[in-house]
């Protein structure tokens, strides 16, 4: 009987063994309130900022989008759920394989965090990520008040063991965006809160001191802790210090993203006193900030897109390059690849500088008109772009033909268009709508049906007209962008053109389909 009593326990610890799997997994609750308390003023950009942890670590930084929770304006039960969820997932691992994140942005102080009408101490909220069975738990609180100098709460992001053999740290870490009695700032040019812009920034590459594709906890601080001081004394005036505290036995340096292995990145000339600014291209808000390393080149992770980065040199010299990134992919940028731009524009537009303004296309349509049931065009088109409008300039010819019980047309032109267009970005696509005028040479030429029999006849069999037509045209084209400088297009083009004929005015309508391919220099 006892044989069997401890065959059956050992069955149970085996089960138990297996069920929680060794492998390592970190898992992240990203949390984002905006509404405070009672006097506490909307915040702007919290939620932004509990997105750009989760999008920058479910990226780069090891943690599975099934094991990513995000929670958004949540009540105090919802934010205890996922907590719940967070202990959950880590109870189907081994402990010592498990790094737990808790990112909150919002209101709050230093002993307790705001929800809304609710509160949750900040005792209870750490008890509670301790209850996350986890070798290492990582707290990040951004938490303030919010008055009219804009201050925010600012606390960024975790720390991660990706040492590959068993856990190179264990214990808590708890960063926060300021010191006691300070007031942590968000800005609207960063959308964002000032540590967390910076400490996300580090994580993407920009705080790799020594250029090894890992951002360490030690290396994604200091740079965050440098640049939020430097910034919040060269914008408010008003000096902001985050703090950090670890409780924690460290092996090795605790690595929590890593740039390379199928990061999509741009990496950086090496060089000294090189500021780089990274826009998304048709945006004004500043995804990146990297300094030049003179040992170096810098690896900088993003989202795959299309990109403006501007660089700042130390005697004031302003240029910009832009970049398109597919998933995956990596852009070496050297010193030829960026264009001289004048300091105040790189600063007014950001990514809305335009570096080529210059554009070459092709255009063939096809569709119908008044005096023709088919009709073929091609067109070769030139646009000069003044920031979200654009002035166009081009020859096109045109050949139609029309068949009835009568005769048979053929219609040659030749013309000239010019029109101006305005711009608007769809993400990495581009719609326009434009209007303009264009001047036509056309040559109409008639053919009887029963040419035969008035040929026999003495009659003339064919009739040819030739005018100058000029009219009024109209356009909507979207563009989708092949690579940095090409693209394909499609749209559709309507035009009124008015040849005069014998004296006598007639209108001459076309409706026309449009694809076109071209580049920009």
């Amino acid at each position: 009987m006892r044989a069997w009593v401890g065959a059956a326990c050992l069955m149970a610890v085996l089960l138990v063994c297996v069920g929680a799997r060794a492998e390592p997994i970190r898992i992240l609750v990203a949390v984002s309130h905006a509404r405070g308390g009672d006097g506490e003023l909307p915040l702007r950009h919290a939620s932004e900022d509990a997105d750009s942890v989760r999008d920058v670590l479910t990226s780069i930084g090891g943690v599975p989008l099934g094991a990513a929770i995000r929670l958004l304006d949540p009540t105090l039960a919802q934010l205890q759920s996922g907590i719940d969820r967070a202990r959950s997932i880590a109870a189907t691992h081994v402990p010592a394989e498990v790094t737990f994140v808790l990112y909150f942005s919002g209101h709050g102080d230093r002993e307790r965090i705001h929800l809304g009408s609710e509160a949750i101490a900040v005792a209870e909220l750490v008890e509670r990520a301790r209850g996350v069975p986890a070798a290492l738990r990582v707290i990040v609180t951004d938490a303030c008040r919010n008055d009219s100098t804009r201050p925010k709460g600012i606390v960024t992001e975790p720390a991660f063991a990706l040492s590959g053999q068993g856990h190179a740290a264990d214990g808590v870490v708890w960063l926060s965006a300021s010191e006691t009695g300070e007031a942590a700032q968000e800005s609207d040019e960063l959308r964002g809160a000032l540590f967390t812009h910076y400490w996300v920034d580090g994580l993407r590459g920009a705080a790799d001191a020594n250029g090894d594709g890992r951002v360490t906890l030690a290396e994604s601080y200091d740079f965050a802790y440098s640049q939020t001081l430097f910034r919040s004394a060269r914008g408010s005036g008003v000096l902001q210090h985050p703090s950090a505290t670890f409780a924690l036995d460290e092996l090795s340096p605790i690595v929590l993203t890593q740039t390379f292995g199928g990061a999509t990145r741009i990496t950086l000339p090496q060089g000294a006193d090189l500021q780089y600014l990274v826009f998304a291209v048709g945006s004004r808000t500043v995804l990146g900030e990297i300094w030049g390393n003179p040992a170096h080149a810098v690896a900088f992770a993003v989202p795959p897109g299309r990109y403006v980065i501007g660089r700042r040199a130390a005697g004031g010299d302003t240029s910009a390059a832009e970049v398109a990134l597919g998933q995956g992919e990596e852009r070496v940028l050297t010193a030829s690849d960026f264009r001289a731009v004048p300091e105040e524009q790189m600063a007014a537009k950001g990514g809305e500088v335009v570096l080529r303004p210059s554009e070459l296309e092709l255009e063939l349509g096809g569709g119908t008109s008044r005096i023709a049931d088919g009709e073929a065009t091609v067109g070769l088109r030139y646009a000069y772009v003044l920031g979200d409008w654009a002035l166009s300039l081009g020859p096109r010819g045109a050949y139609g033909v029309q068949h009835t019980s009568a005769s048979n047309v053929r219609i040659l032109a030749l013309g000239l268009d010019a029109t101006l267009e305005r711009r608007w970005r769809l993400g990495r696509s581009l719609l326009a709508l434009g209007a303009g005028a264009a001047a036509d040479f056309v040559e109409q030429r008639v053919e009887r049906a029963d040419a035969a029999v008035v040929a026999a006849a003495g009659y003339p069999t064919t009739e040819t007209s030739r005018a100058i037509a000029p009219g009024p045209i109209a356009f909507v084209r979207l563009r989708l962008p092949v690579g940095t400088t090409t693209w394909t297009e499609l749209g559709a083009r309507g035009e009124l053109l008015l040849p005069e004929v014998d004296q006598a005015v007639g209108p001459l309508w076309a409706a026309l389909a449009v694809v076109a391919a071209g580049f920009s220099f």
